[in-house]
């Protein structure tokens, strides 16, 4: 079951607010102890509503407990909402034009993220760099243990939220395609 469905089912099982809204604290959480003291505090408020959230297991719904090997903390359906309307004006198209728009602006996306990262004068990515300093990622402890070894957190943050990651996934062009016309207009010569 994905985050919105159990959300879903939460919400019509619960009616409390607050403690919807500590649910997507819950699943949000980057580390266990942030997740259970979560857990308590909506256990204190209802019982038999943290007995049900716990019916799920936590690895599908909560990230601290996301496989590690994962490079991704989503817990919501952003980045299919951000498709979705990023598409939206082009769903009624036939196949091949609605193809032909989607080739038009990735071309333009991958153009427009390769001179982001031109630009970048930083070992690791902005979404890397926002988690470091706004986010608590990666927890306080760890950020000790970094100082004590004087050492710098973004030095220990994975290589696939490097630079060096971000130009590889954005390195390559989309060429385009001629006009059919111009190929027809070869063939019959």
């Amino acid at each position: 079951m994905h985050i919105l469905d159990i959300v879903a089912n939460f919400m019509s099982t619960f009616k409390n607010h607050k403690i919807n809204w500590k649910l997507w604290y819950m699943a949000r959480t980057a580390n266990r102890a942030s997740f259970e003291q979560a857990l308590a505090s909506v256990r204190e408020e209802l019982k038999n509503a943290a007995n049900w959230l716990m019916l799920e297991p936590v690895e599908k719904w909560a990230r601290h407990a996301f496989e590690s090997s994962l490079k991704a903390d989503h817990v919501s359906n952003n980045m299919s909402e951000c498709f979705n309307s990023w598409v939206r004006e082009d769903r009624d198209k036939p196949i091949l034009q609605l193809l032909e728009n989607f080739r038009r602006k990735i071309m333009v996306r991958v153009c427009e993220k390769w001179a982001e990262v031109e630009k970048l004068n930083d070992t690791i990515t902005p979404y890397a760099r926002e988690n470091l300093t706004m986010i608590g990622l990666p927890c306080m402890h760890a950020i000790a243990a970094f100082m004590y070894n004087i050492e710098y957190a973004h030095d220990h943050v994975h290589w696939y939220y490097s630079n060096e990651a971000w130009k590889m996934a954005y390195n390559e062009n989309i060429n385009p395609i001629p006009d059919e016309s111009r190929n027809l207009r070869i063939l019959n010569r």
